[in-house]
């Protein structure tokens, strides 16, 4: 008897996106992430990659269609709600890791729990839990004096702090070398099968978008396609 499918985690269903009065970026795009799944997503420079990724982080809103994330229409939530929504359910992870250099790995990574309002304390002790697990050394005072590897693990850490249903990774391995860049690609795409999330990863590396269950490519046409069937 087969394992029962994971409910959709990320939908973008006929989506079209253009900036004011430029021609659409792209349209009739539609993209399903279950949760336990990952999916890289691939295209050239300026195709709207990133653009797709806000969508999903409900940062940009379509010009046509529908993104629904974690169970909620975007379109259906008010500002304050969305931003709720989005603390408690996605954690993103940025090409350059977008830390605090002034504040300490532990607290970059227990930041977002403290504003949501939860225990201090509570929120240290996840934090350092997190970053044992990916093996980031957590004595350093300031996160500016750790490595471009340890960096992005302090990523992933603080992108897990709200143990989310959806993961969004934007070009996560960019700034690495080859063996940073595969011991982070084991730790990304180690989460949907350890934690059930949903991981949808933006990467120009052919060999990184290896790692995921399904490859999807943008074109500059703004078609999307499967570029490989795992």
């Amino acid at each position: 008897m087969g394992r029962p499918a994971k409910a959709t985690a990320i939908e973008l269903s006929a989506v079209a996106y253009g900036h004011r009065k430029r021609p659409l970026l792209f349209e009739d795009v539609s993209l399903a992430v279950a949760g336990g799944e990952s999916v890289a997503l691939m295209g050239p420079s300026g195709v709207g990659k990133s653009t797709l990724l806000s969508l999903a982080l409900g940062i940009l809103s379509p010009a046509r269609g529908r993104v629904t994330v974690a169970g909620q229409d975007w379109s259906s939530l008010s500002k304050s709600v969305r931003a709720r929504h989005r603390a408690a359910q996605i954690g993103m992870v940025f090409q350059f890791g977008e830390l605090l250099d002034e504040l300490s790995p532990v607290e970059n990574v227990a930041l977002p729990m403290m504003w949501s309002g939860k225990d201090g304390r509570e929120a240290v002790e996840r934090a350092e839990e997190l970053l044992e697990r990916l093996g980031v050394h957590t004595s350093a005072s300031t996160t500016d004096v750790v490595s471009g590897g340890e960096r992005q693990r302090i990523a992933v850490a603080r992108a897990l702090i709200s143990d989310p249903q959806v993961v969004l990774a934007d070009e996560p391995t960019g700034s690495l070398d080859s063996d940073n860049a595969n011991a982070l690609a084991d730790v990304l795409f180690g989460l949907p099968r350890e934690q059930g999330c949903a991981l949808l990863v933006v990467t120009h590396s052919a060999e990184i978008a290896a790692r995921a269950d399904r490859v999807l490519r943008l074109s500059s046409a703004g078609t999307l396609a499967a570029d490989r069937a795992a």
